[in-house]
C-alpha cells in the first residue's frame, strides 16, 4: 500500500498553485499524481459566511467555518431560479439536504449556475452510457419530477423511461413556458417548469440515445401577434428595405421569442446574461474582433457547403458523412408537408442559407451586447441579404436551403414546423409582406 502524503492549505487557479489547494491533495510516494481537482473557478461569498469552488469533479462548499466536498455524481438536481427579488441557485444533494445559493452571498451568480449545472450534467452523461446505467442514477428533473432506477416519478404517478418518446418545448415568450415529457400518442405525461428544470441536457441525451424518441421543441407563436409585440414593433420599426434584409434570420428570432421584424432586443439583464454564455460558448464571441471574424465567416462563400442533385438520390452510406439517415428522411418528410416538390429541391444550390440565417441573430446579439456598433452589424446584415437573393429565386427557396443546412448542422425538429408554415403562408410573416 502506497504511503500517502496529505497536503492542502488555501487557494488553486493553475500548475503553479497546485501545492496551495483547498481539497486534499494525495501524492504516492515515489509514483505519479493520485488524486487532483483542477478549479475551473472559484466564487467567494460577498461576506465570510459561505463560500464555494467548482472543481472538475465536484464542489466544495465552505460554511459557518465547515467544508463540505460533494462528488457531481452524488448531487441530484442543480436549478438556477431567476425571481424578481432574487436569483437562486439551489443544489440539492439528497431528498433532505439542499444548498441554497442568492445574489446577496454569491457574486456572477448566473454565471456560477452555468458552470455548475455544464459540469454536473458532462459527469453524469458519462455515467449513462447505457440503459443499465441510467437504471443506477437517482437524480431529479424539476422539484416535483426525478428519476430513480430508470423509473421518473412525480407525486402522482412513476414511468419507465422508455416510455417516454419526446421532451417538448412549449413557449410562450411570457415566462409561463414549460417542458412537457411525452409519452405514446403525444399524450402528456409529465410538465416540468421551465424556471425550475433541471439536468434537462441529461435527461435529453437519456431520451434520444437510450430510450424511443427526440427531443423535441415546439414553440407557441401567439407572442408574434400579442399587444405587446405589436408595441415594439411600432417603437423600433424599420425602413421597408431594413425590414426585408433582417428577415434572412426570421427563423432564429422566432425561435428565441424576439420579432423577426425589429432589430432591437428588449432590456432584460436575465436575458442578456444568457446572450453572453451563448456568444462565448457557442461562437467564441466576447468582443467586437471575435464578433466581426464570426460574422465574416458566415458571410464568406468558400465556407458554404454546395448542394447537388445527388445528395437527393444518394444512399445512406454516400451520405453518412454529412447527414444521418433519419435526420434526412424527416428532412424530406418535413419538406413534402411544407409543399416542396421533388424539382424545386433540385434547383437548390448551397445550403449557405443556414449561414446566411444566422448573419442577422447574432449580428443583433452582439450588438445587444456592446460588442459592435449598429452600423456594423447592418453591414453584415445586407451582406447576407444581398449573397442570399444571388443564389435563390424565393423565399420559399432560401427557406428550403435553410431547412436542408440546419438539418445537416442538427437534427430535424418537426415541431419547427409551425415557424415555417407562419413564414411562408401568414399575411403578417416578413416572407410574405415583403418580395424576396
Amino acid at each position: 500500500m502506497p504511503v500517502m502524503i496529505f497536503l492542502g492549505i488555501n487557494d488553486i487557479g493553475n500548475w503553479s498553485e497546485l501545492l496551495r489547494s483547498p481539497l486534499p491533495v494525495f501524492l504516492p510516494v515515489g509514483g505519479s499524481l493520485c488524486i487532483w481537482y483542477f478549479i475551473r473557478q472559484r466564487k467567494k461569498a460577498n461576506q465570510g459566511a459561505l463560500s464555494i469552488a467548482v472543481y472538475e469533479k465536484g464542489i466544495l462548499v465552505r460554511q459557518a467555518g465547515e467544508e463540505s466536498y460533494f462528488m457531481f455524481e452524488e448531487i441530484k438536481g442543480i436549478n438556477y431560479w431567476n425571481r424578481a427579488e432574487s436569483d437562486i441557485v439551489t443544489i440539492y444533494i439528497n431528498d433532505e439536504k439542499k444548498i441554497v445559493l442568492d445574489k446577496h452571498t454569491v457574486r456572477d451568480l448566473p454565471e456560477l449556475s452555468g458552470q455548475l449545472r455544464d459540469a454536473h450534467n458532462q459527469i453524469l452523461n458519462t455515467m449513462a452510457e447505457t440503459k443499465e446505467d441510467v437504471k443506477k442514477l437517482n437524480i431529479y428533473f424539476d422539484f416535483n419530477v426525478k428519476m430513480e432506477g430508470g423509473i421518473v416519478k412525480s407525486k402522482k404517478k412513476e414511468v419507465p423511461f422508455e416510455e417516454i418518446t419526446a421532451i417538448k418545448y412549449l413557449g410562450d415568450g411570457t415566462g409561463g413556458s414549460e417542458w412537457h415529457l411525452f409519452g405514446a400518442n403525444d399524450k402528456t405525461l409529465f410538465r416540468l417548469n421551465e424556471v425550475r428544470v433541471m439536468n434537462l441536457d441529461l435527461l435529453g441525451h437519456i431520451i434520444y440515445n437510450l430510450g424511443s424518441g427526440k427531443v423535441r421543441e415546439q414553440i407557441d407563436l401567439s407572442f408574434l401577434s400579442s399587444e405587446h409585440t405589436k408595441s415594439f414593433e411600432r417603437e423600433h420599426a424599420l425602413s421597408k428595405e431594413d425590414e426585408r434584409d433582417l428577415a434572412f434570420c426570421s427563423v432564429l428570432m422566432i425561435m428565441n421569442h424576439d420579432s423577426p421584424k425589429v432589430l432591437k432586443i428588449e432590456d432584460d439583464r436575465v436575458y442578456k446574461k444568457r446572450l453572453k454564455k451563448m456568444l462565448r460558448d457557442g461562437w467564441g464571441i466576447n468582443d467586437q474582433s471575435e464578433a466581426v471574424e464570426a460574422l465574416e465567416a458566415l458571410t464568406t462563400a468558400t465556407t458554404h457547403t454546395p448542394f447537388t442533385k445527388a445528395f437527393l438520390h444518394s444512399g445512406a452510406s454516400e451520405r453518412a458523412a454529412s447527414i444521418e439517415q433519419e435526420n434526412f428522411e424527416d428532412m424530406l418528410r418535413l419538406l413534402g408537408k411544407l409543399g416542396y416538390t421533388e424539382d424545386e429541391l433540385e434547383n437548390i444550390q448551397t445550403f449557405a442559407a443556414w449561414d446566411y440565417g444566422r448573419v442577422g441573430f447574432i449580428a443583433r446579439n452582439a450588438l445587444h451586447m456592446g460588442y459592435i456598433e449598429e452600423e456594423t452589424a447592418w453591414t453584415y446584415i445586407r451582406i447576407a441579404a444581398s449573397e442570399a437573393r444571388d443564389y435563390y429565386g424565393s423565399w420559399r427557396e432560401f427557406l428550403a436551403a435553410y431547412i436542408l443546412g440546419r438539418a445537416i448542422a442538427y437534427d430535424v425538429s418537426w415541431d419547427f414546423e409551425d415557424i415555417y408554415k407562419y413564414l411562408l403562408f401568414d399575411e403578417n410573416s416578413p416572407f410574405v409582406i415583403h418580395d424576396f
